[in-house]
């Protein structure tokens, strides 16, 4: 909230009028807070349909329609590298009625990746709510030559550019992680970028793409009809949704590890009481067993947490995410 600084008056008093109004401004935020939401929310999202993150939202629109007895419209705007859905939720009204998803792609690579973009996460942006991460696993055709990923390792260094890889979003953590993968088996592969999800695991199972990171709610699908192989996961420790799935090091490979964050955030000027009420009432929901266990189903992590914590993701991971570019050359180029 705006801190109230005196000015005017006889004897440094502040005038009635300047303070009649700083109390209704208090009484209306918190009259406001209270009643939120009286009219429809939407949820821009960048994700196409079909992705993890799109179907999980889409279970939590589901449940924040019921909690909040109002209709809540979730506005899918992928592509870009979700640049679109940034610049939606930056030109929308301050007033909590607005709300976007963003992933550390949007908060935390675009803005080290990009020489010049169109929206500024810190300034343009307010955090909500962090929501979930996602491990990555690597992906495979279930027919294809790759039966372990010593194989998959093996045939990318046998010569350069031999073997390719698919990501959604240039820049995105899937993007980032590969070049980083590759960097530690020493091998160049050749990057090929994707707007369908579908498309790309299809490519996969085809045999005309190599393989990708991906995540249990977007491939499963396929891997359960026969189609995909799970090789490993880019996780320290294997997961409880997949825990025959080894670790990238378990499977014969480097140290590494690929995750992805998603959070809500809101256009900078929201008031924060509105703001702490969207996030009082996404933690609760997502700490409910039903929203837990659709987590675990889809293979996400729930890690609610504070707009302050987003915050805190967001500079950490900027730090990183700088390095890790000057050291994979990863451009948006």
């Amino acid at each position: 909230m705006p801190q109230i600084i005196a000015v005017g008056g006889r004897n440094g008093a502040l005038p009635r009028a300047i303070l009649a109004a700083a109390f209704a401004w208090f009484a209306c935020a918190a009259a406001c807070a209270q009643t939120f939401p009286d009219k429809g929310v939407r949820i821009i999202s960048p994700y196409p349909a079909g992705s993890g993150p799109d179907q999980m939202m889409r279970v939590m629109v589901e449940q924040l329609t019921t909690v909040w007895k109002q209709p809540v419209l979730l506005d899918s705007r992928p592509g870009g590298n979700g640049i679109p859905a940034m610049e939606a939720i930056k030109a929308a009204a301050p007033d909590g009625y607005t709300l976007a998803v963003a992933s550390d792609a949007q908060l935390a690579i675009n803005p080290v990746l990009y020489r010049a973009l169109s929206y500024d996460p810190h300034t343009d942006l307010a955090p909500v709510a962090l929501l979930f991460s996602t491990p990555f696993y690597i992906v495979v055709g279930a027919k294809g030559a790759y039966r372990t990923l010593p194989d998959l390792i093996a045939d990318a260094r046998s010569a350069p550019n031999k073997v390719s890889y698919g990501a959604l979003l240039i820049g995105s953590s899937t993007h980032l992680g590969s070049e980083l993968f590759a960097s530690l088996i020493h091998a160049q592969m050749v990057f090929v970028p994707y707007r369908d999800p579908q498309q790309m695991l299809v490519n996969i199972a085809k045999g005309d793409l190599g393989w990708t990171f991906s995540t249990v709610a977007t491939a499963s699908p396929m891997v359960d009809g026969g189609l995909l192989r799970f090789l490993a996961v880019a996780r320290r420790s294997r997961t409880s949704s997949l825990p025959a799935v080894p670790t990238v090091v378990e499977a014969g490979g480097p140290e590494l590890e690929v995750k992805s964050w998603l959070s809500l955030v809101a256009p900078r000027g929201t008031p924060t009481d509105i703001i702490a009420r969207i996030n009082k009432d996404v933690i609760d929901l997502l700490a409910t067993p039903s929203l837990q266990e659709r987590l675990r189903i889809f293979g996400f992590a729930s890690e609610a947490g504070s707009p302050e914590y987003v915050t805190k993701l967001m500079r950490e991971d900027m730090a990183r995410n700088s390095e890790l570019i000057k050291r994979t050359g990863a451009n948006a180029q």
